[in-house]
């Protein structure tokens, strides 16, 4: 299984828009074998070791993990639809 992870801050805007839209298609990621899940960078210990080894300069930023290694990334704001290609592709 694929996990599509929104990295986001509290002052991103487009983060919060970006998650509701990615919400409202749970049901599309999960019957692909899709897994979505949300890390906010504030509310991390190590927020600059996570931002310098996952090379995270600005959000949102979008991680895609498959087992324990971080196989893709898409960065800014992107549409639902490219987030789901993306992840489909990557499978």
């Amino acid at each position: 299984m694929i996990e599509i992870i929104l990295v986001s801050q509290n002052s991103c805007f487009p983060c919060k828009a970006l998650k509701m839209m990615l919400e409202d298609k749970k049901e599309e990621f999960e019957s692909n074998n899709l897994k979505l899940s949300y890390l906010n960078l504030d509310e991390l210990e190590d927020k600059e070791e996570f931002t310098d080894k996952h090379q995270i300069m600005a959000t949102p930023h979008i991680l895609f993990k498959k087992d324990e290694d971080y196989i893709g990334r898409l960065l800014g704001k992107q549409n639902v639809e490219q987030i789901l290609e993306a992840g489909i592709n990557l499978k």
